[in-house]
């Protein structure tokens, strides 16, 4: 596979990931009150901050969508993308960390797994970053 095609579906993947995260983290806690609890979060008293998140996924979505189209001006997006990927993940395993040595509540080992590929695309867009040599 070409470079600029690996890096369209590579930015692909970040649109993908991102839509289904938010439908999942964004809807279901409406209609299952479970849902959250499985990953180790308690249920909070209003959906409004895990929303507003969601709007941020959503967002990022967006700009990966946008990368892929003109992957030459996509280098600010994949340095911003990959590190806040990376942050999201590291964040995750610090509060199951905390979790497992303190009586806080913080997230569950499914929580890490399930933003594992964060950590991948994360890493990926960061070589993006550093490698693409198509630039304007």
């Amino acid at each position: 596979m070409d470079k600029e095609k690996y890096y369209k579906y590579m930015f692909l993947s970040g649109v993908l990931y991102n839509l289904g995260a938010g439908l999942l983290f964004g809807l279901l806690p409406i209609f299952v009150a479970g849902f959250l609890p499985a990953f180790g979060i308690e249920n909070p008293p209003s959906l409004i901050f895990l929303h507003l998140m969601i709007l941020l996924v959503y967002g990022y979505a967006l700009a990966y969508f946008l990368a892929m189209k003109d992957l030459p001006k996509a280098r600010n997006t994949a340095l911003v993308g990959g590190l806040f990927k990376i942050l999201f993940f590291l964040t995750a395993v610090i509060y199951f960390i905390l979790d497992l040595t303190t009586t806080i509540s913080g997230c569950s080992w499914a929580m890490v797994l399930i933003l594992v590929p964060d950590l991948i695309q994360g890493s990926m867009f960061l070589e993006f970053f550093f490698k693409y040599d198509k630039f304007e």
